[in-house]
């Protein structure tokens, strides 16, 4: 199957990247988030079992890319730490510390819960301008080969996006 190709084309000015589609935008990640990217909370052994849900690494190794609210585990948190550390619906969570490295990297998109959630710390929130890049496809886009492999390589966060 072929996909049907763009009229025009231009340079995207990112080298692997080549060519878009000349009505796309190029953007880096800082320009299509909201807040500064942010590590999640520390919490101790003795603070779960009881209290809001957390998004922890495991919840974010699923083949859909998205959180699974019924699944996550519960932490005592007050109320300054549900306000520092709370999940908003279109979040991604960039899994930044593994046991393995391919581990390192993976994305989650959060998506609605009927209660506060917060994040932990071996997690780091994006939060999307979905006016800039739609959070789902943000979420395939940076679970793909090549962002996961530029991620790894660069230590850091990935380098463009392309929107329409």
């Amino acid at each position: 199957m072929s996909l049907p190709r763009y009229p025009r084309y231009k340079d995207s000015g990112v080298e692997w990247l080549g060519e878009v589609p000349f009505d796309w935008k190029v953007s880096s990640l800082r320009r299509v988030i909201s807040q500064q990217l942010s590590n999640g909370i520390f919490k101790k052994k003795e603070d779960f079992g009881q209290g809001v849900p957390l998004v922890n690494v495991l919840d974010v190794y699923r083949d859909d890319f998205k959180v699974n609210f019924d699944s996550l585990e519960r932490v005592n948190c007050d109320e300054e730490e549900i306000a520092s550390y709370c999940v908003v619906p279109g979040d991604l969570f960039f899994v930044r510390s593994s046991l393995k490295q391919e581990g390192i990297a993976a994305v989650a998109l959060a998506g609605d819960f009927p209660e506060p959630v917060v994040y932990e710390c071996h997690l780091i929130r994006a939060r999307v301008l979905a006016s800039k890049l739609d959070p789902r496809y943000g979420s395939y886009l940076l679970n793909s080969a090549i962002y996961r492999a530029m991620t790894l390589s660069a230590a850091g966060m990935p380098g463009a996006f392309c929107t329409s």
